[in-house]
């Protein structure tokens, strides 16, 4: 364990696991690959693009029962890694967040973790591939590690870190994203993008946890981690907020849908400004909470939902980032997927919050699938490979191809005839934007999502305790009709959404810095 990680259960499911099976292992978010510097891959006996096949473990916590030959075998190779002055040694960030490109000439590699990259490696090629999902460690553990944010600045600029001088903020804005899933931060990528843009002068430090805070560091961006678990508590998040904003005297605090931090920033004296795409019922902590937010920039249309009463409160529409693929680059994206024109092709993309453990899916996806008929038919999974092995349903005789490329969602979409998803409001909007038919199957864990998506008109809910495989069939056999009839919009909707909600919220931001 570092020393940084602290116990918030007792380990005896975890003791019994390492007894069973020789080993624990959580695993990370990102292959090796994105950490492995070039001249580890010789000792390592890898190659570029195999790197990028491995999964990564998260090393804070590792557990080895040393009474097996094999976890024994795994630490001597380990140590001599450790030893030969080769695998260990290099930059931990490279080419991302000031830093420069050192690790590798490729692109894609963001830095070199030492121990973890090794120890992936080593545990991959002895067959001790039996890892838990990273967000099974919240459940045991907390990983409080020093908040040391680390500023993006572009390859021209000088690296050197400097102190802010008396009476001025390093900050201007800190801005709260919420860690649970990618739903959060995508939006808030894209307004930030916008607003620094047009306003590159101001200074936004990004925060969050979980999904949240790694997926704004997969986009190059500095984010403070407050690791916390995917489902924060309210009070909890309260406290860890007010400390850092205090410490860090932001000009204004943005935070979206984390609605505890208004409180926060009004305790430590700071003016702050709410985003969100829903309120809270009247009577709730989180309805009172908004209360002490100076002002509500609404990622939606009016009507939805009651906004609390003399708020101040600036309806931007709905926030679709700005897309790598237009519609009319159906050809390009299926090109690049391997995919035929004439194929009728089927994109699940189940959101990073609703795995099949808490919403499955999977079994009448596949079996509706199966029996739709159609004489080229091709099911894509993103993110799913892992659910779909445990599942263990046979699907050999479908052509099922899944992927890991979350980044690039879009061109899921584009490629898609339908994209099938759990009714995640986020998603459905994406695939919607792009004129792409979504099918939304609902489990009723979020109402949001349920009010949200039923004004989508591209979007077709169904419950998914309701929903039987002849229905979702016939659903599918129907949209392949539709596709042959209804060509598709010839350029995105929304696609100035961005933009207009940097806009309001910019002016928000300049207002309330007159203020301190």
């Amino acid at each position: 364990m570092d020393a940084t990680v602290e116990l918030v259960r007792p380990l005896d499911s975890l003791w019994k696991e390492i007894e069973e099976d020789g080993y624990l292992f959580f695993e990370e978010d990102h292959s090796i690959g994105e950490f492995c510097r070039d001249e580890a891959l010789a000792t390592l006996r890898l190659t570029r693009e195999q790197s990028f096949s491995i999964p990564s473990c998260w090393a804070c916590v590792i557990g080895l029962d040393l009474r097996q030959p094999r976890v024994r075998e795994f630490v001597a190779t380990w140590k001599a890694l450790a030893l030969d002055g080769v695998t260990f040694p290099g930059p931990r960030w490279s080419g991302i967040r000031g830093w420069p490109r050192t690790a590798s000439t490729d692109p894609r590699v963001k830095g070199h973790r030492y121990d973890q990259t090794a120890a992936s490696v080593v545990a991959w090629k002895l067959g001790m591939r039996k890892w838990k999902a990273k967000r099974d460690f919240y459940s045991y553990f907390r990983n409080r590690r020093k908040w040391v944010p680390t500023y993006a600045v572009s390859q021209k600029e000088n690296i050197a870190r400097t102190q802010p001088t008396k009476g001025s903020s390093a900050t201007d804005v800190l801005f709260f994203c919420r860690g649970r899933g990618r739903g959060h931060a995508i939006p808030d990528l894209a307004i930030v993008d916008a607003m620094q843009t047009s306003n590159p002068e101001v200074r936004i430090q990004f925060v969050s946890y979980h999904v949240g805070a790694e997926t704004i560091r997969k986009a190059g961006r500095s984010v403070i981690d407050l690791e916390l678990p995917e489902a924060n508590p309210f009070f909890k998040t309260l406290s860890i907020a007010h400390e850092l904003i205090r410490g860090m005297t932001p000009h204004v605090v943005v935070s979206h849908e984390e609605f505890s931090v208004p409180v926060a920033a009004a305790m430590a004296g700071r003016n702050c400004i709410l985003l969100t795409d829903w309120f809270p019922p009247d009577g709730s902590p989180a309805a009172e909470a908004i209360t002490y937010a100076q002002s509500v920039v609404f990622l939606g249309t009016p009507g939805l939902f009651a906004s609390p009463p003399g708020m101040r409160c600036h309806y931007v529409g709905p926030v679709v980032r700005r897309m790598k693929y237009l519609p009319t680059e159906r050809c390009r994206a299926r090109s690049e997927l391997g995919l035929s024109l004439e194929s009728f092709v089927v994109s699940v993309v189940p959101g990073a919050w609703a795995t099949e453990a808490r919403a499955p899916i999977l079994p009448t996806v596949l079996e509706a699938f199966r029996q739709t008929q159609v004489s080229s038919k091709v099911l894509m999974l993103l993110s799913l490979k892992n659910e779909l092995v445990q599942s263990g349903l046979p699907v050999e005789d479908l052509d099922v191809r899944w992927f890991n490329d979350c980044e690039s969602s879009d061109r899921f979409f584009v490629a898609a005839d339908v994209v099938v998803t759990k009714c995640n409001r986020g998603t459905i909007l994406d695939a919607a934007s792009l004129g792409v038919p979504v099918v939304a199957i609902s489990h009723q864990l979020n109402p949001i999502d349920m009010i949200w998506v039923s004004q989508i008109p591209l979007a077709r809910i169904f419950i998914a305790g309701a929903l039987d495989v002849a229905t979702l069939r016939d659903h599918l056999t129907k949209l392949i009709r539709s596709n042959d009839t209804e060509p598709r919009p010839s350029r995105m909707l929304l696609e100035r959404s961005a933009d207009d909600a940097a806009g309001v919220l910019g002016s928000e931001i300049h207002s309330l810095r007159g203020l301190m």
